[in-house]
């Protein structure tokens, strides 16, 4: 008995011994760009009711796999659930269908052009219905049912090499015609298809773990196979060609062929006319009849777009692809009626420029077309500008004229697309400056009698045991390591991104440890690597290029908040600059900001501002910025707040004069005469006198006896000898009234002399007395009434056709009590 204890004991250590012992399981991280996520579980509810069969679960592995992390990688995308509940989900869900549905779906994935396994659509699916939120059993199943349909045509399409066809047009491929079979419709069923799925394929669990979910990616293992930036796509899902009736494609017949001669200069959008442009919510565009489900506005952008791009013109789609795609499907369609393809590859060329997605789905088409057509050299052409992965490294290094040690740094990195490295000039800055910052970390290595693979190793060696708990030597451990040098550099390069936006005026902050959180691992980084780059970060950054106006337009745009740094509404500034200045600098930062979601804010911050300084100019601003909301913004402007009122109008005639300025804007006066109306709009209004001449000649002949008869009579009388006396029926009074108000010896005189006559005096006898005081009337007139408003709240003296009145009530309001 005891001998037995001691075998079994001996058997079970040595089959401990054996075992293979894995690294703690993790769920999978998907890092991509700047940001970092760990997949969290889904709710219970939704957990999947019970767990799929191995076999199944290797076999979704397959289809899944490395293209699926790297997919996540192309569309930056980050999901809400993790791979093990997709693969599950998706399991239970093959195990649902029927035989039938399940041998069509498994040879769809099967490419008929080269043998190879495609899961594309598969991927592109399961992202949509997890970002929409929809990822559930009768959602992942009816995707399921739909795919083998999707994939038929996208393989019908490979094979046939023509992406839209006439329904009325016919097909034979070298007198062969491709016959097409409608699929019967399946019924869901909960027959197991365990016999089925062990047989699908050949290899399905050859060479798959029996828990393939249960392990670590990260973004480094995937760098390698990852698309360039100028080729991200809008989806995976090819054109969906219309079928006929008889089942066959039409080929398009080959153009004579010609040089095609292509202009790859960058052709700017129109910022400077930019449209407000209706948001018209992704989704993927088969075919150009999906202009039909858009609403009235996005149906008149799109007219309006698509006659700006047949004339030159680029407008800005402002992320809004659908018309791209749309536009790019119609170029198709038009390819079909006039067959030449040099047209067709300058429009696609040009298309391009306002929607860059549509780049690798036009080369795709055009290599199609081409080959149909027979010029086998163009698509050649084609296929090998687009054939390297790392083609915008060679891009950057052409451009930047970066010699061959540089050019070697760049293969460790790879730029994450966002708003900021989208824009080409940031991008080339942001390459030159990590370059620049690989030099100054190489010269403090030689420095400190170190290399660079020693310092990044000790490094990796944290990363493995510190961060990701590895133990050492095992094979998790040794990928850490070795690949060290990919994850530092892009380190590096976050770093690189972060300092360079804050050099550019781009606040938005980014988070450049990535997946690294583990305090002694982000201490040694800084200390190690950061550090001597820090020091000559300043001076690397004076290198960096000034950007032009479109970059600062572009900047601009995905900074809202930029301008406040460029544009200082002070009242130091302002006097130092003066009045014209400081209008110019207004006038460039409303340029720059043309695209800038706060643009209204600008405008209603320099109307504050000059309210307290110019009066008119604050006039004229509100109304460019009326002019900015109904004209683009298709708005109402924001009311003008009533604090701003009183500083601005002293009555509420003038208030009600502005009104009408603003509202000639809405209703489309031209803005120029506008502005010069508010110009003039403190000037002292004055009263225009037209003289009837008809009515005069009238009573001059009327009358011209009784002149010449006068006439005669002053010529007989003889002149009166004697002194001259000057008689001044109205002139100065000493005022001896108090007052509420402070008033000047002539402004209280002229109101005596009211009281004197009535409340009541002509415009002759106010300039008598103005003439004894050394004033002008309609100054004194104004003085008194702006000094009397704010205690009566209307004017005092009111004039009426020369005859000027004041209101008694109002004068014994003027007395002191």
């Amino acid at each position: 008995m005891i001998a037995f204890g001691i075998i079994l004991f001996f058997v079970l250590l040595i089959g401990y011994l054996h075992s293979p012992k894995g690294e703690p399981s993790k769920k999978t991280k998907i890092q991509v760009g700047t940001s970092h996520s760990v997949t969290s579980a889904m709710p219970l509810q939704h957990q999947p009711k019970m767990q799929p069969d191995s076999v199944t679960l290797s076999l979704v592995a397959k289809h899944f796999g490395k293209t699926w992390q790297q997919y996540l990688i192309n569309q930056s995308a980050q999901l809400p659930l993790s791979n093990r509940y997709i693969y599950n989900l998706v399991a239970l869900t093959y195990e649902r269908l029927q035989h039938e549905e399940f041998l069509a779906l498994i040879k769809a994935f099967r490419s008929p052009t080269d043998g190879t396994d495609d899961y594309s659509l598969l991927h592109e699916g399961i992202l949509g219905l997890a970002q929409g939120r929809r990822f559930m059993e009768s959602e992942v199943i009816n995707l399921i049912r739909e795919l083998p349909k999707r994939y038929y045509h996208k393989h019908i399409l490979e094979a046939v090499t023509m992406p839209m066809i006439d329904s009325s047009e016919s097909i034979s491929i070298e007198q062969a015609t491709v016959s097409i079979k409608p699929e019967p419709k399946i019924e869901a069923s909960s027959i197991s298809n365990m016999s089925l799925i062990k047989n699908a394929e050949n290899d399905t669990v050859d060479s798959v773990h029996s828990d393939p979910v249960i392990a670590t990616t990260k973004v480094s293992e995937l760098v390698d196979t990852a698309k360039p930036l100028d080729q991200i796509e809008q989806g995976v899902v090819a054109a969906q060609p219309p079928i006929t009736e008889n089942g066959v494609l039409p080929l398009a017949k080959a153009p004579e062929p010609d040089v095609i001669d292509i202009d790859t200069t960058v052709k700017p959008i129109i910022y400077t006319e930019t449209k407000v442009v209706p948001i018209w919510p992704h989704r993927y565009v088969y075919s150009a009849d999906e202009l039909r489900e858009a609403n009235p506005a996005q149906k008149a952008f799109y007219e309006e777009y698509k006659a700006e791009f047949y004339n030159g013109r680029h407008l800005d789609l402002q992320g809004n692809t659908n018309y791209g795609f749309i536009l790019f499907f119609e170029l198709l369609d038009d390819y079909r009626r006039h067959q030449n393809l040099q047209l067709l590859e300058r429009r696609l060329h040009d298309l391009e420029i306002s929607c860059p997605r549509t780049c690798s789905y036009a080369k795709s088409n055009l290599v199609q077309l081409m080959r149909a057509a027979g010029n086998h050299d163009d698509a050649t052409r084609i296929e090998n500008a687009q054939a390297n992965p790392w083609h915008w490294r060679e891009r950057y290094i052409r451009e930047l004229n970066l010699s061959k040690v540089d050019a070697q740094l760049l293969n460790s990195i790879w730029i994450s697309g966002n708003a900021f490295v989208n824009i080409e000039f940031c991008a080339k800055e942001l390459i030159k400056l990590y370059v620049s910052a690989m030099k100054v970390l190489a010269k403090s290595f030689q420095e400190q009698q170190t290399s660079k693979r020693t310092a990044f190793e000790f490094i990796g060696d944290l990363i493995a045991r510190k961060q990701n708990h590895y133990r050492t030597g095992s094979p998790n451990y040794k990928y850490t390591v070795e690949h060290s040098e990919s994850t530092l550099s892009e380190y590096i390069l976050r770093y690189c991104e972060s300092e360079l936006r804050v050099h550019l005026g781009h606040n938005r902050k980014m988070n450049i440890n990535g997946y690294l959180d583990h305090s002694e691992v982000i201490l040694a980084i800084r200390e190690k690597i950061i550090a001597p780059i820090a020091t000559r970060m300043p001076e690397l950054l004076q290198d960096v290029a000034k950007p032009n106006e479109a970059v600062e337009v572009a900047l601009n745009a995905i900074t809202p908040t930029r301008w406040k740094n460029r544009l200082f509404l002070t009242a130091e500034h302002y006097a130092q600059i003066g009045l014209e200045k400081f209008k110019e600098e207004v006038d460039h930062q409303l340029r720059l900001n043309v695209q800038n979601s706060s643009l209204d804010i600008i405008f209603q911050d320099v109307v504050k501002f000059l309210a307290q300084h110019d009066k008119s100019s604050s006039l004229q601003y509100y109304l460019r910025y009326s002019h900015y909301c109904f004209g683009i913004k298709n708005a109402d402007p924001k009311s003008m707040p009533k604090n701003l009122q009183k500083v601005l109008f002293k009555t509420e005639m003038d208030i009600q004069r502005f009104d009408e300025l603003v509202t000639k804007v809405k209703t489309g006066g031209k803005l120029a005469h506008l502005l010069a109306e508010a110009a003039i709009f403190y000037a002292p209004v004055r009263k225009k006198i037209t003289l009837n001449t008809t009515l005069i000649n009238q009573v001059e002949h009327q009358y011209t006896g009784t002149v010449e008869l006068l006439n005669e009579y002053l010529q007989d009388e003889e002149p009166v000898s004697g002194p001259v006396v000057s008689i001044h029926t109205i002139g100065p009074i000493n005022s001896t009234t108090n007052y509420a108000l402070t008033l000047t010896t002539g402004q209280s005189g002229l109101i005596e002399l009211f009281k004197a006559h009535d409340f009541a005096l002509e415009a002759a006898a106010i300039d008598t007395y103005c003439q004894d005081v050394g004033l002008m009337r309609s100054a004194l007139v104004n003085d008194i009434n702006e000094h009397c408003y704010e205690l009566l709240d209307d004017p005092l003296i009111e004039e009426q056709d020369q005859q000027y009145t004041i209101n008694p009530y109002y004068y014994q309001q003027l007395l002191v009590s």
